[in-house]
């Protein structure tokens, strides 16, 4: 259950792999409660003018997680603090926020995490283009796509406040279950 330090918590921010469904779900969730949506990966192209894939292939993945915690700094300070009861907004992060232990702490701080949890195979299949994704592209192989997922699964797991499941589940199934889990674990003030 809730416990006092989670009142801090005011928003919902959404991790896991690469293919887990993070941007659909979240674009699902904001779009059922009226809820504000940020896309980490949508906010940083705005900001940079140029997409994560160029961000990585020009500038490097240290300068992208940087860009990506000043993102999540500025999704969580969103929307701004002296609103009465501000509602919560949705964050998708991407699927490497969780390895910034900066960007982790940040987390944990301001929202409720919910791990989407996917298998490899599972991911793999639905991502339709490669080249938007820097990070498969740089791994060249289906075994360093698994080992990449393999590295990361102990810190999607270790962050979440909750787990869903996305395997064998539509967009519209995994926010139900989303919205289930947030309900059991006293988080429903987020969506009301």
């Amino acid at each position: 259950m809730v416990d006092a330090s989670s009142e801090n918590k005011r928003h919902i921010a959404l991790i896991g792999f690469m293919g887990a469904g993070k941007s659909c779900v979240a674009r699902e969730l904001a779009k059922r409660y009226g809820c504000d949506r940020i896309d980490l990966d949508d906010y940083i192209e705005e900001r940079a003018g140029k997409s994560v894939t160029d961000i990585f292939q020009q500038d490097g993945e240290q300068r992208f997680r940087q860009m990506e915690l000043d993102a999540l700094r500025a999704a969580l300070d969103y929307p701004a603090t002296t609103q009465v009861k501000p509602k919560a907004t949705i964050i998708a992060c991407g699927g490497g926020t969780v390895t910034n232990p900066e960007s982790l702490a940040l987390l944990r701080q301001g929202a409720v995490i919910v791990y989407l949890a996917v298998q490899p195979e599972r991911a793999l299949a639905r991502i339709n283009d490669w080249t938007t994704r820097p990070l498969l592209t740089q791994a060249g192989s289906v075994d360093a796509v698994y080992a990449l997922a393999q590295s990361r699964l102990a810190l999607y797991e270790a962050a979440s406040d909750i787990s869903v499941n996305t395997d064998k589940r539509d967009i519209d199934e995994v926010a139900d279950c989303v919205v289930t889990r947030l309900r059991e674990a006293g988080y429903a003030r987020l969506l009301a």
